[in-house]
Order: C-alpha cells, then sequence, then structure tokens
C-alpha cells in the first residue's frame, strides 16, 4: 500500500509531514524482508492453504487497523496497519 500520488492531501487531512506518509510505503516494503523468509519457512512445514490463510489473516487485520482512522482519525493506525 502507497501514498505516493495522494501523500500531500493525506499529509494535510492527518496533520503529519509527509515524510510520514511516505515512510508507510518504505515501512511495507522493509517489512516484507523478513516475512519472506518467514514464509518460506511455513510452506516448508505446513500445507499451502495454512500458509495462505496466515497471509491472508495478516492482510485482514492491517486492512482492519487502517479502516480504523476512518473513526478514529489517528494517523498512527494508518502507518501501523
Amino acid at each position: 500500500m502507497t501514498f505516493s500520488p495522494i501523500a500531500l492531501d493525506v499529509a494535510a487531512v492527518y496533520d503529519v509531514d509527509i515524510i510520514w506518509v511516505n515512510m508507510c510505503a518504505i515501512s511495507f516494503s522493509l517489512v516484507f524482508i523478513p516475512m519472506n523468509f518467514l514464509a518460506i519457512h511455513l510452506y516448508k512445514i505446513w500445507p499451502r492453504h495454512y500458509v495462505l490463510r496466515v497471509g491472508i489473516v495478516i492482510q485482514l487485520t492491517g486492512a482492519w487497523i487502517r479502516y480504523g482512522t476512518t473513526f478514529s482519525g489517528n494517523f498512527w493506525f494508518i502507518f501501523f496497519g
């Protein structure tokens, strides 16, 4: 998830510096590295459908956390979701 096309708008709405909005995209790229190795390990020990279900749960949890910003107006939910 990246906010590049609307980074200025998001920064203005949540009253944060634009660097924090851009850090969202960077954080997703950084999390990819350890999760890649975790996924490889899980594919070795679990059936494919278990690994995919775990990935779905992680994605949905992050999506619901980001959706929480609709009600709270707190930018940090976006950052950590």
